[in-house]
This record gives C-alpha cells, sequence and structure tokens, in this order.
C-alpha cells in the first residue's frame, strides 16, 4: 500500500501541478507571438536550417516518447538522477517539437 501511495502522490505532484505545464505553456505564447509578428512576410530560413530544424524536431519528440521505455520495465533500478533529467526535460522537449511543426507548417516549411 505504501508504494500505491508513492505511485499516487508521484503522480499528482508531476502530472497536475502548474509550475510542470509553465515552459510549454511559454513556448506556446512565444511562438504565437513570432506568428502574428510575422503573419504577413515568410521568414527567410536557409535549407539546411529547416531540415537541421525537421530533423532535430522529430529526434527530440521520439527522444521524448521513448527514454521512458526503460524506466517503465518491471526489473528497473531507480535512478534519482535519470528520472529527474527525463521528467524535468521530456515536457519541453515535446513542446520544442511541436512548435517547429506549427511554425514551419504556418509559414510554409
Amino acid at each position: 500500500i505504501n508504494r500505491l501511495e508513492d505511485a499516487k502522490n508521484g503522480e499528482l505532484f508531476a502530472y497536475y501541478t502548474p509550475p510542470v505545464r509553465f515552459t510549454p505553456w511559454i513556448l506556446g505564447i512565444v511562438l504565437g507571438y513570432v506568428l502574428h509578428k510575422t503573419k504577413n512576410r515568410k521568414p527567410l530560413l536557409s535549407k539546411p536550417i529547416v531540415i537541421v530544424g525537421w530533423v532535430g524536431s522529430i529526434l527530440i519528440m521520439l527522444a521524448a516518447q521513448y527514454l521512458i521505455y526503460p524506466i517503465q520495465q518491471p526489473d528497473y533500478v531507480y535512478d534519482r538522477l535519470a528520472c529527474s533529467f527525463y521528467f524535468a526535460l521530456f515536457r519541453t522537449c515535446w513542446a520544442l517539437g511541436i512548435a517547429w511543426i506549427i511554425f514551419a507548417c504556418a509559414t510554409g516549411y
């Protein structure tokens, strides 16, 4: 029962508190502002920048989804540093990937 309570408390802290959603929210606000300011003109990006943006966003989003796999295994030995890095960064990485996709599609890249 203690592990169940720990899991419940961890879920409440890691998923439902507003501060953990702040960075993706700010990224969305900044992206909206940039798109609003550039809505009448297409930003000039070189082809290598566009390729790096697409490949980078896909890799970041895949990493955000699949780096959790070892942590979800039943025989996983808890590593505080690895879990802390993952849970601190995966929302931001996912938001960066989505932000690039929205920016690239909205500006024609």
